[in-house]
Parts: structure tokens; C-alpha cells; sequence
């Protein structure tokens, strides 16, 4: 879960069986402060937190993410470069359990892959 205001969604559309989601993070968020001052970058929890929260869109209502299968964070998320990011979700749901592929991105450039399983709740 990620804390409150800390991005909104700038648009949303579907590509291929994909949502693609940009937003926008908060670079002045209060996170930040702590999370390194005078080095901010964001926190791993709240970038699955955006995923989570983009994947919610797509389901329809709150899920629980039970089983992280594969999570890499392979660029830092700094609000001081940049702070708007394609949130790419293919969402599988089969009644209540859902599966999740998902990577945050910008220009090319891999920040946040995620593949987990979970469940609306």
C-alpha cells in the first residue's frame, strides 16, 4: 500500500491484453524526508504499492498480494530526476485469485518488474 498522495494516475489504456498507467509521483511527498534526505528515492514497498494500486484499477476493487513469485528493483526511482512513469499491468483473474506481471518504466529504461499471485478481497 502506498501512502496517500503519493502519485496520482495520469492516464490509463489498454494495449494488448495490458494496462498502461501513467502517474506521476510526488517528489515533495513527506516520504521523501526520510527516505534519504538531500538523496531522495522512492521506497521499494511503495513502488509495489503503485503496481498494487494500478492492478486495482483493473480488478475492480482491493486485492491482497499473497505470493510475490519474482520482484527485481533494477533502477532507483528518484523524484529529483524524474517524477512520471508508465506502470505496464497484465492482470489474469480466475474468481477471486489474481495473477499479476508488472514493471514500472520510463523511455525504455526498467525500474520495477513484479510478477506476484493474490486475491480480491
Amino acid at each position: 500500500m502506498t501512502p496517500e498522495n503519493y502519485f496520482k494516475t495520469i492516464s490509463h489504456s489498454e494495449r494488448d491484453g495490458r494496462h498502461i498507467f501513467e502517474i506521476e509521483i510526488d517528489g515533495q511527498h513527506d516520504v521523501f524526508k526520510g527516505h534519504f534526505p538531500g538523496n531522495p528515492i522512492s521506497p521499494g514497498v511503495c513502488n509495489v504499492g503503485i503496481i498494487e494500486a494500478c492492478a486495482e484499477s483493473v480488478t475492480g476493487g482491493p486485492i491482497m498480494l499473497d505470493n510475490v513469485k519474482q520482484c527485481k528493483f533494477t533502477n532507483m526511482i528518484r523524484p529529483d530526476e524524474n517524477c512520471r512513469y508508465e506502470v505496464n499491468v497484465a492482470v489474469d483473474m480466475a474468481g477471486d485469485a489474481v495473477k499479476i506481471v508488472a514493471s514500472i518504466e520510463h523511455r525504455g529504461k526498467t525500474y520495477v518488474t513484479l510478477k506476484a499471485e493474490g486475491r480480491r478481497i
